[in-house]
This record gives structure tokens, C-alpha cells and sequence, in this order.
């Protein structure tokens, strides 16, 4: 309708036949530039334009009171959206080679080392994650020891489940230096 209003009668040009001696041809083909330039115009610059000027608006809008007009003009250029689905999907693929530890529903700890044998699912399947390396965790969810034999451990992460990424385990467990030894092996 914006457009009619606009440029009706170039757009009514282009599309009404016009008539020379007896062969009926359009604009489109007499004229393809000129309609290439409408199509671009009407398709791509137009809405371009009315997006960015919306962006504008809600930028400078939200901008706190007080901020410098190079500030403003700053934050029109960057955007905080992201194609990622959510935080999860975000943070757990990003992370490897630490310690996770992940409190469940009922209040017990599981945890162990997340290596490149790990595996972290997300959108749009439901929230999971695999850790070849288990480890003992108390009551508390403190890092105990490795657990020999395991093959690791799966767990369906819900909105009652803490997931938590540790660059080493707490303190009780620091006296290990690689987290592939167990204190067994020292």
C-alpha cells in the first residue's frame, strides 16, 4: 500500500502494456533497467532504510540519560543479537578441557573433567550433556577423586539442574596437577 502511494503511477507505468502498430509489449522488457532499479529500490533500499531507522529509534531510545552523542551514535552500529537460541546453546559448546560440576534436582553432585570426549547438546533437542571423566563429588559438590572405570556419565540438564564450569576443582583438590591422574597414581 506504501508503495502504491509512493510511486503509483511509475509502478502502473511499468506494468501497463503500452502499444506500438500491432505488437503488445510491456515496460519489462523495453525498459529492464528501469525496472531492475524499481525492484532494488522497492525490495532492498526501502525496506534497508525503514529497518535501520527503526533500529535507530529503539537504540537512541533505551540509551541511558546522560550519554555523549558519540556513545550513542556507537551503540546504533553494534547490536547484541545473537543467532545462538539461547545461553546454553552458547556457553556449552564454547567450553571443554575443565571441570564440570552439575547439581541435580534432588540436591546430589555429580561432576568430572570435560575433555574433547565430551559432549554438550542443546536447541532443538532438550538440554544434555555427556562427560567421559567421572569423578567422586561429597555431598557438598566437592572434588574428591577420579573414578577408575567409568565410562562417564550423561546427564538431562532441566531447569532444576545447575551446571557449573570450573577451571580446576575447589581446593581438597588441587594437590592434582593433571586432572588425568587420580590420587592413586601419585
Amino acid at each position: 500500500m506504501m508503495y502504491i502511494l509512493a510511486a503509483g503511477a511509475q509502478l502502473v507505468r511499468l506494468v501497463r502494456p503500452t502499444i506500438r502498430s500491432t505488437n503488445d509489449t510491456h515496460a519489462f522488457t523495453e525498459h529492464p533497467r528501469l525496472v531492475a532499479l524499481w525492484a532494488l529500490l522497492l525490495i532492498g533500499v526501502i525496506p534497508a532504510v525503514l529497518a535501520l531507522l527503526v533500529h535507530t529509534h529503539a537504540v537512541l531510545r533505551s540509551a541511558p540519560d546522560g550519554l555523549k552523542l558519540t556513545a550513542r551514535l556507537r551503540r546504533i552500529a553494534r547490536t547484541t543479537y545473537s543467532i545462538t537460541p539461547t545461553a546454553w546453546d552458547y556457553i556449552a559448546f564454547k567450553r571443554g578441557e575443565c571441570f564440570v560440576r552439575i547439581r541435580l534436582s534432588d540436591g546430589e553432585y555429580v561432576g568430572g573433567w570435560a575433555d574433547e570426549r565430551a559432549f554438550a547438546g542443546g536447541y532443538p533437542e532438550q538440554r544434555d550433556i555427556f562427560v567421559a571423566s567421572q569423578w567422586a563429588l561429597d555431598s557438598r559438590g566437592r572434588f574428591l577423586h577420579k573414578i577408575e572405570g567409568t565410562l562417564g556419565f550423561y546427564v538431562a540438564v532441566t531447569d532444576s539442574v545447575l551446571v557449573e564450569w570450573l577451571d580446576s576443582p575447589p581446593a581438597q583438590a588441587e594437590e592434582i596437577s593433571d586432572p588425568s591422574e587420580t590420587r592413586e597414581n601419585k
